[in-house]
């Protein structure tokens, strides 16, 4: 009997030593997650300071490179008004340039002779030799308007021809017609095909027939 009791009392004691051991590395397991708690609280404020660094500093440079593009576009702006006014002073100078030459050739005229057709030629040959649309002689301004024209031309039709008594041949999605000098369409763009003009006339097809047409489109013998 008193074995018994023995073993009953040893089986306590391993029960509660085993309950012991078992609460010991409960609490241990517990301490451990709230340290690896603790950790991962620390490592995530780490990283949203750091972004929130980071974002700052995009910003400040964001902010900076701004600023920088507002003064140079300033400063741009200082010299573009800088140059036009320069412009503007060159060319009041180069008018006052060709008034003055003017009204010298002018009194030398008068002063020459008293001949008023001799004095008109020499206003007249003034005119030609000044410097008229800021320095661009006429000729000069004429054959690149005459260029443009044709550009802009050669850009909106199909086929572009020379002109011919102020008018030239254009097509358009299948159908001819006529512009001016001005490249403005004189002739509306509804015939088959058409020729040049000559002698102010043109032949043109219409609806499978040749006929004569006028620089205005009217149909003429």
């Amino acid at each position: 009997m008193a074995d018994y009791n023995d073993y009953l009392k040893y089986l306590k004691h391993v029960d509660d030593t085993t309950a012991q051991d078992f609460k010991a590395k409960e609490d241990l397991l517990k301490k451990d997650i709230s340290d690896l708690k603790a950790q991962f609280k620390d490592e995530k404020a780490k990283i949203e300071q750091a972004h929130k660094d980071e974002k700052s500093k995009l910003e400040e440079a964001f902010k900076n490179e701004k600023a920088q593009l507002k003064n140079e576009i300033s400063e741009s702006k200082k010299k573009f008004t800088a140059e036009n006014k320069k412009l503007s002073v060159s060319l009041e100078n180069v008018t006052k340039e060709r008034d003055d030459l003017l009204m010298n050739l002018d009194k030398k005229a008068i002063k020459a002779t008293g001949n008023g057709v001799f004095r008109f030629i020499l206003l007249f040959l003034g005119f030609i030799i000044s410097l008229p649309l800021a320095g661009i002689p006429i000729f000069i301004y004429r054959k690149v308007r005459k260029r443009k024209i044709a550009s802009k031309l050669a850009q909106e039709y199909e086929i572009v021809r020379e002109f011919y008594d102020k008018r030239a041949v254009v097509k358009l999605c299948g159908k001819y017609g006529y512009v001016n000098t001005s490249g403005k369409i004189v002739i509306p763009l509804k015939y088959d095909d058409a020729r040049d003009f000559t002698d102010k006339k043109a032949q043109v097809k219409y609806e499978k027939q040749w006929l004569y047409i006028n620089k205005s489109g009217v149909v003429v013998q």
